[in-house]
């Protein structure tokens, strides 16, 4: 029989504890690290699609086209975020002019702003 939720939750927070205190102590390789975002985003987004179908039939599991949309969705709000927060990085001087990061964001934004206008047919989407 599987443990209560409650004990399940308790001891991934116990182990997230314990991976937070190897990041910090540098004892992660990138390849780990990878993984383990990996990992953490396909819970966060596991969890925000059963929430946002409202634990009812409409969750259909991760690979539902429902469940897809949903998901995509999500995504969009979280990348607006991310994308103000940096800019409020870059005009605060957070990130620099000559971060070797920035021109490949900059890239991303071009070519995100391009299929966008695509998709649309070039309309105005805000």
């Amino acid at each position: 029989m599987a443990k209560p939720l409650g004990q399940r939750l308790y001891d991934v927070k116990k182990a997230l504890q314990e991976i937070e205190k190897e990041l910090a102590a540098g004892g992660m390789e990138q390849e780990d690290l990878e993984d383990f975002k990996g990992v953490i985003d396909h819970v966060r987004l596991s969890v925000w699609a059963l929430m946002t179908a409202g634990w009812s039939d409409e969750y259909q599991g991760l690979d539902s086209p429902r469940t897809k949309q949903v998901i995509a969705r999500f995504r969009l709000h979280r990348g607006e975020d991310i994308c103000r927060n940096a800019l409020s990085d870059i005009e605060a001087g957070v990130i620099p002019a000559d971060s070797p990061d920035l021109g490949q964001f900059y890239t991303t934004l071009q070519e995100t702003a391009a299929v966008i206008a695509r998709v649309t047919g070039g309309e105005d989407v805000g």
